[in-house]
C-alpha cells in the first residue's frame, strides 16, 4: 500500500510495498527513509513509475476525468500524464478520444527529449504536444520547495533542487534544438533563481518557455521574468488552500513580501494563465476564479483562463464566439462577471460544446 500526500511530493509505504517493488534501493534519495516507509520526490516518482496501468485502466480514468471537466465547461486541458504507463499506450489512448482538447506536456527524461518529434504522428485536432515538463524543486507540504533562505519551521532546511545549473542548461539547449517549449515546476525562489540564470541564455524565445506555480518570488526576479519573455501558469487556489501552511513555512515577513506575487507578475508584463493543478486541487475552475478575485478583477481572470490558457498551449483557437471560429464553449445560468463567491462555487455547465458538438449536458 502507498499513501501519498495531496501535493504528490511525499508518501508513506508499508513493508509489503517495499518488498514487492524492491524500494530499498531508493533509500536516502531526496531524504527518503525506507526504514520508516517514507518516500520523497524522485524516490516517489520512481516508485510511481513501477506501478503500471493497463490500457483499459487508463481509458477508464481518462473518460471519468473528461466527464468531470466537461461538467465544469472545460473544453481545453493542459496535462502531463506520462506516469506509470508506456508512452505508446498513453498516446494511443489520448489520440483516440474526441471530446476534449488536450495539450500534453511530456514528462520525460533528458535522454528521451529527442524522441518527442516522433510522437507527432499521434497529434490530431484533439491532441497536441510540444512541451517538455520537468520538476526543478518540490513542494511546501514536503518542505522540498527550494528556498534561498531556510524554512521558518525547519531552519536547517532550504528544500532541494532536482538539477544543477549546468544540467538544466543542457535540457534547455536540447529543447531549443528540438523546438520544444520547456515547462518547469518551480515553487521556491531558489529554484526560480536557478531557472532565470539558465533561461536568460535564450531571451524572448519563440518557444515561450513556461514557469509553473511560482509561489515565492522577489521583485527583481519578477522583473527578470518579464525581461526574458517567460510565461507563467499560476494557481490562485493555492493561496487559499495552502495559506496557513505557507505562512508557517515562510514566516510572516517573507510571506508578506514574496509569497503569491501574482498581481506583481501581471503588472510587470509577465503573460499569465490560470490553472487548478488538479488532482492536487479540485479541478473546478470556478473555485479557482473565487481565489483569483484576491488578485485580479473578474474580466481579467476570465481572459487569463480562457484566452491565455489557449495561447500558452500554442492553440490557434482564439476563444472568440464569431463565425468561422472553433465552437468550443459552455452555457451556464451564472453571470461569471457578476456572480457572488457563493453562486460561483455552485456553478455548473448546462451544456458544453467542443468543435460545435454538444459533449456534455443538453439545451432546454
Amino acid at each position: 500500500a502507498i499513501l501519498e500526500r495531496r501535493c504528490g511530493h511525499v508518501a508513506v509505504v508499508n513493508s509489503a510495498m517495499i518488498d514487492k517493488y524492491n524500494l530499498k534501493e531508493f533509500d536516502g534519495l531526496d531524504g527518503t527513509v525506507i526504514s520508516k516507509g517514507y518516500l520523497k520526490e524522485r524516490a516517489l516518482i520512481k516508485t510511481q513509475n513501477l506501478i503500471t496501468l493497463s490500457k483499459q485502466e487508463i481509458n477508464k480514468f481518462m473518460n471519468k476525468g473528461i466527464d468531470l471537466l466537461l461538467g465544469f465547461g472545460i473544453t481545453h486541458v493542459h496535462t502531463d500524464d506520462f506516469h506509470g504507463v508506456e508512452m505508446k499506450t498513453l498516446l494511443d489512448t489520448l489520440s483516440a478520444q474526441n471530446r476534449i482538447k488536450i495539450f500534453e506536456k511530456l514528462n520525460v527524461p533528458e535522454s528521451s527529449i529527442e524522441k518527442i518529434k516522433h510522437y507527432t504522428d499521434y497529434e490530431n485536432e484533439f491532441l497536441t504536444s510540444g512541451s517538455v515538463k520537468i520538476f526543478l524543486d518540490g513542494s511546501f507540504g514536503a518542505r522540498t520547495g527550494a528556498l534561498l533562505d531556510p524554512y521558518a519551521d525547519d531552519v536547517e532546511n532550504r528544500g532541494l533542487l532536482y538539477y544543477s545549473e549546468g544540467e538544466l542548461n543542457n535540457i534547455l539547449t536540447l529543447c531549443e534544438k528540438e523546438k520544444l517549449q520547456l515547462s518547469i515546476h518551480i515553487i521556491g525562489d531558489r529554484a526560480l533563481e536557478l531557472a532565470l540564470n539558465v533561461l536568460s541564455n535564450y531571451p524572448n524565445s519563440s518557444l515561450k518557455h513556461r514557469l509553473i506555480h511560482l509561489q515565492v518570488a522577489s521583485d527583481n526576479q519578477i522583473s527578470r521574468m518579464a525581461e526574458i519573455g517567460l510565461i507563467a501558469s499560476i494557481q490562485p487556489v493555492f493561496y487559499i488552500s495552502d495559506n496557513e501552511m505557507a505562512l508557517a513555512r515562510l514566516g510572516e515577513n517573507r510571506y508578506r513580501e514574496k509569497a503569491y506575487p501574482f498581481r506583481k507578475m501581471f503588472e510587470s508584463g509577465v503573460s499569465l494563465s490560470l490553472s487548478t493543478d488538479s488532482p492536487v486541487e479540485d479541478p473546478n475552475p470556478f473555485l479557482n476564479i473565487n481565489a483569483a478575485d484576491n488578485f485580479f478583477d473578474r474580466k481579467t481572470i476570465l481572459y487569463l483562463y480562457m484566452i491565455n490558457g489557449r495561447k500558452h498551449g500554442f492553440s490557434n483557437d482564439t476563444g472568440r464566439l464569431l463565425v468561422g471560429e472553433k465552437a468550443d464553449f459552455f452555457i451556464t445560468k451564472t453571470d461569471l462577471l457578476q456572480a457572488s463567491k457563493i453562486d460561483l462555487a455552485e456553478t455548473k455547465a448546462v451544456v458544453t460544446f467542443v468543435n460545435g458538438n454538444p459533449v456534455h449536458g443538453s439545451l432546454p
